[in-house]
C-alpha cells in the first residue's frame, strides 16, 4: 500500500455521472521518460526499473509533466481545434503515478458550468 507524502490542497473535483463526452487514447513511447528527462527531471523512478521497484512502483514512471502535457494535448485536440489560444487555463491535481509504456486513456467530461473534467 502506497502513503501519501502529504497533506493535499488540491481541490477534487467529481467528474460527471454519466459517460464521457470524449474520449483520446495515446500510446507513449519506450523512451518517453527518457526524451522528458530533458526537462531538468533527472528523477531515477522515471528512467531505472531497479529505482523504481525500491519507491514500490511495478515500473518507472512517467514524469508528471509528461502526463500533463498529454492530457492538455487531448483536451485541445477535442475540443479546441488544435488552437493554443482557445486555452483560457488549465488545472490539475495528480492522483496516481502512471507507469512508462502505458496508453494513456485522457475521459472529457463538459460540467454545466462549462469546464471539463479529466479522468485518467
Amino acid at each position: 500500500a502506497r502513503v501519501r507524502a502529504g497533506k493535499s490542497y488540491s481541490k477534487s473535483v467529481k467528474p460527471p455521472n454519466r459517460d464521457p463526452d470524449t474520449v483520446v487514447e495515446q500510446k507513449t513511447t519506450e523512451n518517453q521518460a527518457h526524451i522528458f528527462r530533458l526537462s531538468g527531471d533527472y528523477n531515477p523512478p522515471h528512467v531505472d526499473p531497479k529505482v523504481a521497484k525500491m519507491f514500490r512502483f511495478d515500473a518507472p514512471i512517467l514524469h508528471g509533466l509528461c502526463t500533463f502535457g498529454h492530457s492538455a494535448r487531448h483536451v485541445l485536440e477535442a475540443y479546441g481545434g488544435n488552437d493554443a489560444s482557445r486555452f483560457k487555463s488549465i488545472r490539475v491535481r495528480f492522483s496516481r503515478p502512471v507507469l512508462t509504456w502505458t496508453t494513456l486513456r485522457t475521459e472529457c467530461g463538459k460540467t454545466k458550468y462549462n469546464y471539463l473534467t479529466i479522468r485518467r
